[in-house]
């Protein structure tokens, strides 16, 4: 078992993503949740598959800091950080239209390993999301 869980949660118009510490001590991680596309930099991978089997990754192109200090928190047991990220962002940056998508989401962080923050790779459950384009607009 990960000492981190990697979370998605569908919320009204928002997708929440929660890192969670399951361990039984602090652990330093990575609280920038930044969007990357498979394989590449970011620290949150995120893909949507719509009900034709068609899958959504990440089609904005995004700037990149390097990681800094600032980027990590230790988090006590059962602790956990969320940011949520709106319905509209998804799609812009998705290329979402309406329908339901299923998601599926991988946290993964190679930063601060040398100040002993946890580095890996964690797959959340796939969750069911609805996307309304009028959404847009609210």
């Amino acid at each position: 078992m990960e000492p981190i869980d990697f979370s998605l949660i569908s919320k009204k118009n928002k997708l929440e993503l929660r890192i969670k510490n399951s361990s039984a001590v602090d652990m330093l991680v990575n609280k920038k949740f930044s969007l990357g596309p498979a394989g590449k930099r970011g620290n949150i991978e995120l893909s949507f598959i719509d009900n034709k089997g068609v899958v959504h990754e990440l089609s904005a192109k995004i700037n990149y800091s390097k990681g800094t200090d600032s980027d990590l928190i230790v988090l006590s047991p059962n602790e956990s950080i969320e940011k949520e990220i709106d319905h509209n962002e998804l799609i812009r940056y998705y290329n979402l239209d309406s329908g339901h998508y299923t998601v599926k989401g991988i946290y993964k962080n190679s930063f601060g390993e040398d100040k002993g923050a946890y580095t890996g790779k964690i797959n959340s459950s796939p969750i069911t999301i609805e996307i309304k384009h009028n959404d847009f607009f609210k």
